[in-house]
C-alpha cells in the first residue's frame, strides 16, 4: 500500500521513480524485511481484514543476504517481489536499480555512513523516507549513522539532502502500509509457484 500512495504522489507531480534496491541481511525484527516474508493481502470488502501468507523459514533464512532467501517452495523471494511487481506495474520495471555495488563502496570511505547516498538528494533526485525517532532501535541508528551523514551533506554542499516524508508521521507505523493491495493475491498465487 505504501508503494500504491508513493506512485499516486509521483504521478501528481509528474517526476519518474527510481526504486533503489540494497538486498543486505534479513533479519526477522526489520519490521519491513519482515512483510517481504509474511505477506498480507488487504481484504477488497473490509478494510480492517487481511490473509496472511508466510512464505520463508524464517529460522532458517536469519541472517542470510535476502538474495540468497527462498520461499517454503524454493523460490527466491528477491525474484518473486519483482515478479509480482513486473505484473502490476510493468512499465517501472526498469526503474529498479540495485544500487549494493555504489553503497558497498562508499559507505565506509569516511566516517559517515551515508554521506555519498545522501549527497545524491542534494540536486539529483527526492527521497521519500521517514526517519523515526518514536522506535528505539531505529532511533539509535539515526542518531549514530543517519544525522551525522546529514549534517555533513549540509557543511559540504550548503544545502540538506531534500527529504520528503513519505507518509505522514501519525500513520507510519500502521502494519496495513506494508500490506498488499488484495488484487495482489492473485498475482501472487500464480508467481509463487
Amino acid at each position: 500500500m505504501e508503494l500504491q500512495y508513493f506512485l499516486e504522489i509521483i504521478d501528481t507531480l509528474d517526476i519518474e521513480p527510481l526504486f533503489l534496491e540494497y538486498p543486505s541481511k534479513f533479519v526477522a525484527k526489520n519490521f519491513e524485511k519482515y512483510h517481504l516474508c509474511q505477506l498480507h493481502f488487504a481484504s477488497k470488502d473490509k478494510p480492517n481484514d487481511h490473509r496472511v501468507i508466510k512464505i520463508v523459514d524464517f529460522e532458517k533464512m536469519e541472517g542470510k543476504p535476502l538474495r540468497e532467501v527462498t520461499t517454503v517452495t524454493g523460490r527466491n523471494v528477491v525474484d518473486l517481489h519483482h515478479k509480482m511487481f513486473d505484473v502490476k506495474y510493468p512499465h517501472l520495471s526498469k526503474h529498479i536499480y540495485d544500487f549494493s555495488d555504489f553503497f558497498d563502496r562508499t559507505r565506509y570511505k569516511t566516517e559517515y555512513y551515508y554521506l555519498y547516498y545522501l549527497a545524491l538528494f542534494v540536486c539529483h533526485g527526492i527521497l521519500f523516507d521517514n526517519y523515526l525517532f518514536n522506535d528505539k532501535t531505529e532511533a539509535s541508528f539515526i542518531a549514530e549513522k543517519v544525522l551525522p551523514s546529514f549534517n555533513k551533506v549540509k557543511e559540504l554542499f550548503g544545502v540538506a539532502p531534500l527529504i520528503v516524508p513519505l507518509l505522514s508521521f501519525a500513520t507510519e507505523q500502521d502494519k496495513q502500509w506494508h500490506w498488499y493491495d488484495d488484487c495482489h493475491y492473485d498475482i501472487f498465487m500464480k508467481e509463487s509457484v
